[in-house]
């Protein structure tokens, strides 16, 4: 998962990506509005586990 498809929903479609070119506009969409909380979710969830690690580091150094 990238910065980019969390911004914006899908992957990074560059001009000679043939299966871009063989979904609908409407299919698109539809996945879009399917996929995209389910991975900002499990983005939430990986920085959050994170945080949680960074902190128990700083914890622990700053005594």
């Amino acid at each position: 998962m990238t910065p980019f498809y969390l911004t914006y929903g899908r992957k990074v479609i560059l001009p000679d990506n043939e299966e871009v070119k063989r979904i609908t506009m409407i299919k698109r969409i539809e996945h879009i509005i399917e996929e995209l909380p389910i991975k900002r979710y499990e983005a939430k969830k990986n920085i959050e586990k994170a945080q949680e690690q960074q902190k128990k580091y700083h914890d622990k150094i700053g005594k």
